[in-house]
């Protein structure tokens, strides 16, 4: 039988983590009483983390889905998204930056009839209760500028790492994305304003859990290079 809700985790190296991460989920999506299943996309780690997946899900209907090498987030999230099973897709950081119970309210609006509903930092409401350092903040908003100047006008955070999908809309949209690496977020995202479908941002709480393992000045070379690519990509119908 189909499960209500797929729950998509990329993980690269996350072993030291998961440990309060999949028990947090887990506790949630059984206290709300959701059908659900896991998919685990192990992204190339070499800590052990598929280890700690397969003995923290044991007994729990779930997938575990190996990468052979590092292949990026946005091809783990992709490889994720489209083998998922449930009516509805939630794709969510390894950290829980943004609280698993903040599933609750983007469920509502998927099923009041928007067909993606994205968690975002970036609205009157949402709450940043942990910072990242102020230089990040500074290219983050550099870095939305740009996507909001030239892609995608209408969306205030694409790249809040909790985003939910119907799961015949996730394939529509992730099966024509191009992206291995950052610009994933922002790709997926306009590929579905190019399908017509209906986005809904929702508010939500963000903490910065602990230092990412990105490279700062490459990562933001890599993505400005992925926004060009979208603009590319469009401009030779390949979203059609």
């Amino acid at each position: 039988m189909t499960a209500f809700l797929s729950v998509v985790v990329p993980a690269y190296n996350e072993a030291c983590i998961l440990g309060s991460t999949i028990p947090t989920i887990s506790k949630y999506l059984k206290a709300e009483q959701i059908d659900y299943e896991y998919v685990f996309v192990d992204d190339g780690s070499t800590d052990g983390t598929a280890d700690v997946l397969m003995k923290l899900t044991s007994g729990q209907p779930s997938t575990l889905l190996r990468n052979d090498r590092n292949m990026g987030k946005g091809f783990s999230v992709q490889r994720g998204m489209l083998h998922a099973s449930g009516e509805y897709v939630l794709f969510t950081d390894a950290d829980l930056s943004t609280p698993i119970e903040m599933a609750s309210e983007l469920l509502r609006w998927a099923q009041q009839g928007y067909d993606v509903v994205i968690g975002s930092r970036r609205l009157p409401t949402s709450k940043t209760v942990v910072h990242q350092p102020r230089y990040r903040e500074l290219l983050g908003e550099v870095f939305y500028w740009l996507v909001r100047v030239f892609i995608l006008p209408q969306i205030r955070d694409t790249n809040c790492g909790f985003k939910l999908f119907r799961r015949d809309v996730a394939r529509a949209v992730f099966r024509r994305q191009t992206l291995r690496r950052w610009g994933f977020d922002v790709e997926t995202l306009f590929i579905a304003t190019k399908l017509g479908l209906s986005i809904r941002e929702v508010p939500v709480s963000w903490y910065n859990v602990r230092d990412t393992k990105v490279r700062l000045i490459q990562a933001t070379l890599e993505t400005l290079g992925e926004l060009a690519r979208i603009k590319l990509n469009d401009w030779k119908g390949l979203y059609e």
